[in-house]
């Protein structure tokens, strides 16, 4: 079967139009030449001045059909088969990083897996299908990404695979590799965890100049049992020797360091501006959570409370509009957070956050949030238990954080949380919490993050599709085009310049 994984570039196919307009317009102008007589040529004038006829058709059909292929690669064309269960062994699956690994750990059983037919395909998104061998040749040469996020892997692998065929999976167990909700699938799942040599480690994970114009340093201790930070200052010209400052360039260099070796140290005050309107209360909330940060860490954060525009600062760093008016396309700040406009809807759920930043908890309720709509360049941050959108985060001019909810207690719990400073820390300096969690060497039990099982009744009817890429044979098709098209031109223009038709 046929599909398109984006559809929606189909509309640039509406581009054929101006080949066609062109054209049309382009009408070649005729040329004056000196004749004896035209008593001989008066007829067959009349008879082309009664139709217009389309020249070079064949080139304006070439044309069009490469417009026609360029739109579908942008819509990725794919062929999906279905294969039948008993044709299939079974798959086997590993992250890319982790290849030669999981192969050095259990080489007998992935051994006995290669001989009886299971194919490899690496666990990440698309779950692209390999040779076992050039998986391992191509191990030295992969680049080291975000840590990839297993429940959601698992949640798409659902889709792709039918509950009753064998599935083998080599994973690590670290934490940082699961995030969100635990996913239900149905998957006839054998899930292997690697255990990693590298089981601690030790490195900055911010420093900044705090209000006392000292170096504040935060340094993490992270092994398979846990993950620590102290927190240490020193005056600039008496570093510890385990520490050295570059003022050139700003760097602090750690040499006790395991992951990296400098870090930036941040020097500026952080400008924050809040707008309430008749939301006071809510702005409360927000000052509250700014002093215990600032207590908490001695953190250079300038903030004002403003009534009108003509108050705001043309620098800053963050803007909060805490209120339910339209806010106005003339602020200019790096980061604005605003709530958003709709209606109210009551309901009956739960804070889920993305990722490690914040601690996942399930006591944070929800009683009430503005109803999303449909904005597909808003990425989730939280949600809410059904998965709604609850904080999104927008890449326009700037960052912007759009709220679905309030900060009030008849909405939610948030406020009241006592993690509601940490998780505002996590917005005001994302580099501490960015540093922490992909470093995090904590290991997580198998009893906790294997996925639900849930046995469906169609499982005999479930097929396994083969997903097979068109795209190298459409680009070999635009080129065929494009190559005739020029020669075309290239003849037509040829003709026209020697004046034979």
């Amino acid at each position: 079967m046929f599909t398109l994984l984006q559809p929606y570039w189909l509309w640039a196919g509406a581009a054929i139009t101006l080949p066609i307009l062109i054209h049309l317009w382009n009408v070649k102008q005729g040329k004056i030449r000196q004749v004896g007589s035209i008593s001989f040529i008066l007829q067959s004038d009349r008879q082309q001045a009664k139709s217009l006829r389309l020249k070079d058709l064949i080139l304006l059909l070439i044309r069009c059909l490469l417009i026609i292929m360029l739109a579908l690669l942008l819509a990725k064309p794919q062929y999906t088969k279905p294969l039948s269960v008993q044709s299939e062994k079974g798959w086997m699956l590993i992250e890319k990083a982790h290849v030669k690994v999981a192969y050095d750990e259990y080489k007998p059983l992935i051994d006995s897996l290669n001989n009886v037919g299971f194919q490899f395909h690496y666990f990440e998104n698309g779950f692209k299908k390999e040779a076992f061998t050039t998986a391992l040749q191509q191990v030295d040469s992969i680049e080291q990404n975000a840590p990839a996020n297993y429940w959601q892997l698992l949640a798409q692998l659902n889709q792709e695979v039918p509950a009753q065929l064998p599935v083998y999976l080599f994973t690590s167990n670290e934490l940082t590799h699961f995030k969100g909700s635990r996913p239900i699938v149905n998957l006839n799942l054998q899930w292997q965890t690697i255990n990693s040599n590298d089981t601690s480690s030790k490195y900055v994970v911010n420093a900044y100049e705090n209000v006392a114009r000292k170096f504040a340093v935060n340094v993490a201790n992270s092994s398979t049992i846990g993950t620590s930070i102290e927190s240490q200052q020193w005056d600039q010209n008496a570093l510890p020797s385990s520490f050295m400052y570059n003022q050139d360039s700003n760097y602090l260099s750690y040499l006790a360091s395991t992951l990296q070796t400098k870090i930036t140290v941040d020097t500026l005050t952080l400008n924050v501006c809040i707008y309430a309107g008749k939301f006071a209360n809510d702005a409360a909330y927000i000052k509250a959570a700014l002093d215990a940060i600032k207590t908490f860490g001695d953190y250079k954060i300038s903030y004002k409370f403003i009534k009108n525009l003509n108050e705001i600062s043309n620098r800053l760093d963050w803007f909060f509009w805490l209120s339910d008016e339209v806010i106005p396309q003339t602020i200019a700040a790096k980061n604005i957070f605003h709530y958003s406009r709709g209606k109210e809807v009551s309901t009956a759920s739960w804070l889920v956050f993305t990722d490690h930043s914040i601690k996942q908890d399930e006591g944070i309720h929800l009683s009430k949030i503005i109803q999303p709509g449909n904005h597909p360049l808003q990425q989730k941050i939280w949600t809410d238990g059904y998965g709604n959108p609850l904080l999104t985060v927008t890449q326009i001019k700037g960052t912007v954080y759009t709220f679905y909810s309030r900060f009030n207690p008849e909405w939610n719990g948030l406020v009241w949380n006592p993690y509601f400073p940490e998780m505002l820390l996590s917005f005001l300096y994302p580099h501490t919490t960015n540093t922490i969690y992909p470093n995090d060497k904590r290991v997580v039990e198998s009893s906790q993050f294997l996925p639900k099982k849930i046995v469906s009744g169609n499982d005999n009817k479930q097929k396994l599709m083969q997903v097979v890429p068109l795209d190298k044979w459409f680009w070999l098709f635009a080129f065929f085009l494009f190559s005739l098209e020029r020669l075309l031109s290239f003849k037509r223009k040829k003709e026209a310049l020697y004046g034979y038709p």
